[in-house]
């Protein structure tokens, strides 16, 4: 008799495939392979302790372990280097503020520099949150780094419809009307 390698299964000695998977066998053996039968008796080991019966608890205890493994560490995911968290959330951080304060492009001088910050925002975010995922497998810093990435895109649209209408004159008259009525309350008091 002999074992297929494959899945186990027990086969004639002179058989050419095994009966269970359909594995071609190499040369068959010169003599037959014996198979020995286990023993019939049990026989306990020389550390058994029978497990003593608690009638408080009502079930069963069994005394301390007679060996202690002391070189087996329990199994946890790894933790995250600092860098990679610290990374991942500012990346996370900048992704929303470029996102929320992108319109701020749109207005003039003021709103265009604080567009041009959160362009550069986006820009560190991006760089930060590539880091972060070269260190580890940080799923705020991927959400950061495409949060960052549409806020960058938002930011540039912005810039160029705000410097768009500076070019063109369209807040000339905003400036003019803003004057009028701070004159205006000036003179109220």
């Amino acid at each position: 008799m002999r074992y297929c390698s494959t899945c186990g299964t027990l086969n004639d000695t002179d058989a050419k495939f095994c009966s269970g998977c359909g594995k071609q066998f190499a040369n068959a053996p010169d003599k037959p392979v014996e198979v020995y039968a286990a023993p019939e008796t049990y026989e306990e080991p020389e550390n058994f302790t029978q497990p003593e019966y608690n009638s408080e608890d009502s079930f069963y205890t069994q005394a301390e372990p007679q060996q202690v493994y002391t070189n087996m560490q329990p199994q946890s995911t790894p933790a995250l280097p600092p860098k990679a968290k610290v990374f991942g959330i500012i990346s996370f951080v900048f992704g929303l503020i470029s996102i929320v304060w992108s319109w701020t492009g749109i207005l003039p001088i003021v709103g265009q520099i604080l567009g041009f910050i959160f362009l550069a925002m986006a820009i560190v975010g991006i760089v930060l949150g590539s880091k972060s995922l070269q260190l580890s497998n940080f799923r705020l810093a991927r959400i950061g780094r495409v949060l960052c990435i549409v806020g960058l895109i938002f930011v540039v649209l912005c810039l160029i419809i705000g410097i768009a209408a500076l070019a063109s004159g369209v807040y000339e008259n905003i400036y003019d009307n803003m004057y009028d009525y701070i004159e205006d309350v000036v003179r109220l008091f």
